[in-house]
């Protein structure tokens, strides 16, 4: 929740990995999507980082968004939020820890969950 999302190595070396959802229920169901873009800005990058890139992933899983909030440090995990180990803290966890999701984002593997 919140406004920026949280990637990469921050300085205590843990990973970060971020979770977007798109809303398509405006989308008419028979509607043919040619193409879409995902504009992204990297407004801060804290003084020893090293170079990286971030890719994109389909998850293979519903996962929450509640209502903690965090600086980039975390923050407490609330009720329903997703996390390293949880879909939906703290009762519901991925198959994987860091998230269940394809390997590889190809157009075809874009389709509700």
């Amino acid at each position: 929740m919140g406004d920026k999302l949280f990637i990469g190595k921050p300085n205590n070396g843990l990973l970060r990995r971020g979770v977007l959802e798109f809303d398509l229920s405006t989308v008419p169901e028979f509607a043919h999507i040619t193409g879409v873009t995902l504009d992204l800005s990297v407004i801060e990058i804290p003084a020893n980082a090293q170079n990286g890139s971030a890719t994109l992933h389909l998850a293979l899983a519903e996962w929450g968004e509640s209502t903690s909030t965090g600086n980039g440090n975390g923050g407490p995990s609330q009720i329903g939020d997703t996390t390293w180990v949880h879909t939906f803290f703290d009762t519901v966890n991925w198959n994987s820890a860091g998230g269940d999701y394809s390997p590889q984002l190809q157009p075809s593997a874009l389709s509700p969950i």
